[in-house]
């Protein structure tokens, strides 16, 4: 988050001069601290609605904080009026493919979706993210969904054995299919910029818990 009165020009990129963010987890909130950073960061342990960040911003940016959060929307709600602008990340899991592993491994395992190790308990699909921000009273600028092809590169390097060709296969093919159709065959990741609309807009329509975590 950026403060809106202070200029970019102070920044070395020109991308900012007063820097805030929020952790919930204690244990994430001391490791964050104990990281250096090029400019000063106002950190602190909470989440958004508890972290006393009283004042408009420039930019938001909610990187991959709503797949764990149980009412997404809320969330939505608060960044959209607290900034001019807001970057929301998200993984795309709510495809066909998507549907189809999650059963396939419940079968295997008896675990539900939620069972995971990332801790996601919404499985966001493309015209989710959209519906989630327009009944925010939010409006779409820009959308980027992109494969994270360095991250698999790295798991791969990482790896050994089956799930070192695995994981490599994945970053090859996005240079062969492209993001796009990537994102709709196995996985992707989905950016967008958004700001607030203005109120003579009407109602956004019915609240949209798009998955609840008691249900498979």
């Amino acid at each position: 988050m950026r403060d809106r009165r202070r200029s970019g020009r102070d920044h070395p990129e020109g991308i900012g001069s007063e820097y805030a963010a929020c952790e919930p987890s204690p244990e994430l909130f001391a490791h964050a601290r104990a990281r250096p950073y090029e400019a000063d960061v106002d950190l602190r342990c909470g989440t958004f609605e508890g972290s006393a960040f009283d004042r408009r911003w420039d930019l938001i940016v909610v990187s991959h904080v709503l797949e764990h959060t149980h009412d997404p929307a809320a969330l939505m709600v608060q960044v959209l009026a607290a900034a001019r602008y807001v970057i929301v990340e998200v993984p795309i899991e709510g495809t066909r493919m998507g549907g189809l592993r999650s059963l396939l491994r419940q079968a295997v395992t008896g675990r539900s979706r939620a069972d995971n190790a990332a801790g996601h308990i919404q499985f966001f699909s493309v015209p989710d993210v959209h519906r989630l921000v327009q009944w925010a009273g939010g409006h779409v600028l820009r959308t980027r969904t992109y494969f994270p092809a360095a991250t698999y590169r790295h798991m791969a390097n990482g790896a050994a054995g089956w799930r070192r060709v695995y994981y490599g296969a994945w970053a090859m093919a996005d240079r062969v299919l492209g993001p796009r159709l990537l994102t709709h065959l196995y996985y992707g990741h989905l950016a967008v910029l958004a700001r607030q609309r203005t109120f003579d807009d009407g109602p956004a329509g019915p609240h949209p818990l798009f998955w609840h975590p008691s249900t498979p």
